[in-house]
């Protein structure tokens, strides 16, 4: 055991909950008052960990952003106070701002008794929330504190399983996701909540807020969930703060008898992703369908060599979902594993030479529209 894993386990978070309350939209003197007063009335246990709502200070105020970015930073300062005041962790997401507040992420701060913690930029923005959020591009690590190790949704980051199966395998004893989750499809989040519990086997705090998002009403229901599923605490549609005292070695009981979550057999090779013409035509209808953003690449097989042009095909990746490569030239057979080697190339069609017309087949599969659905 490392000397900074020994440093993590000598203290323990005491105590899990969530700061449940209506965020108003654009006005946050308005909501860092809600978030006081709760503290004061709640009192929490020094070495609680308390989750806030997603955007806890401004909520969506997309037109707003731009000119509540200098007041957020005494909100920023007085969110530490309050920390150090009542020596508990708090973690909220804020607006943080990118190239002098043009663009913004979505970024869970988590501060401690002593000071900043860490921090989680969402990595999957709702549909719509791009208008003025970018996504994270850098895979999600747990954020190492001197209470264990903390995981990081934000809202509709718990809809993808992968995101706190990466945590939790790199040590995560917790996982943590404020929200702005409409009350339509409150049953979803509640179910989600309980399957990455159950997934992980580990403890779950959901922070959900109250009034509306842009018109859309939101559902509160806040809720912390066991490591085997069981609901601990649940808020309902009314202003709830609530710390619940943690039993840890209900972690280990809920492992002991297996670990599910660190299994990753490797499930594809490089041969798996190489594909003839017909049958990769058949794959991107099929996903084109299911609405994967689709990105076609044509690549002579000379740029290849003496080595793929990695940054720009992970750049196309992240585009979309899914990258074909379209191998032209002599020996695309021959280039062709080498290319699907790459992490970010999901299929690769040896196409040899002279092959515009299924060149242009593929280009235009990639580009048939995806179904989107729509908000809400």
């Amino acid at each position: 055991m490392t000397a900074s894993r020994r440093a993590e386990e000598k203290r323990r978070l005491a105590a899990l909950g969530f700061i449940q309350f209506e965020v108003r939209s654009g006005d946050p003197e308005a909501n860092l008052h809600s978030l006081a007063v709760a503290l004061e009335r709640l009192h929490p246990p020094a070495d609680s960990l308390l989750v806030l709502p997603e955007l806890w200070a401004t909520g969506f105020c997309y037109e707003r952003l731009g000119q509540i970015a200098r007041p957020l930073a005494g909100v920023r300062a007085e969110f530490a106070r309050l920390a150090a005041r009542y020596r508990v962790l708090l973690a909220g997401s804020l607006p943080e701002a990118i190239g002098g507040g043009k663009r913004w992420y979505n970024t869970l701060q988590v501060d401690g008794p002593e000071g900043p913690l860490g921090r989680y930029r969402k990595t999957h923005p709702f549909p719509g929330e791009e208008r003025a959020f970018d996504a994270s591009l850098v895979p999600p690590r747990p954020l190492s504190t001197p209470w264990g190790r903390l995981g990081c949704l934000v809202c509709y980051d718990i809809r993808f399983p992968e995101l706190a199966r990466l945590q939790a395998m790199q040590g995560a004893d917790s996982l943590l996701c404020p929200a702005q989750w409409p009350l339509a499809r409150l049953s979803h989040l509640h179910a989600l909540a309980v399957a990455r519990a159950i997934e992980n086997q580990t403890y779950v705090v959901v922070c959900n807020a109250l009034g509306s998002n842009n018109g859309v009403p939101l559902g509160g229901g806040s809720l912390l969930v066991a490591p085997d599923g069981r609901v601990l605490a649940l808020a309902d549609d009314r202003p709830a703060a609530m710390a619940v005292m943690i039993d840890w070695a209900l972690v280990e009981e809920a492992r002991r008898p297996f670990r599910s979550f660190p299994v990753a057999p490797l499930l594809t090779t490089a041969a798996d992703k190489v594909a003839p013409f017909a049958v990769a035509m058949d794959e991107l209808a099929a996903r084109a369908l299911a609405g994967q953003r689709l990105v076609p690449c044509r690549l002579p097989v000379a740029e290849t060599l003496p080595r793929c042009p990695l940054a720009r095909l992970e750049a196309l990746r992240r585009q979309g979902d899914f990258l074909v490569v379209a191998l032209v030239g002599a020996d695309a057979d021959v280039a062709a594993l080498q290319v699907a080697a790459l992490a970010c190339v999901d299929m690769v069609v040896a196409l040899g030479e002279r092959q515009d017309e299924e060149q242009e087949r593929l280009r235009l599969a990639c580009l048939a529209l995806p179904f989107h659905p729509g908000p809400g």
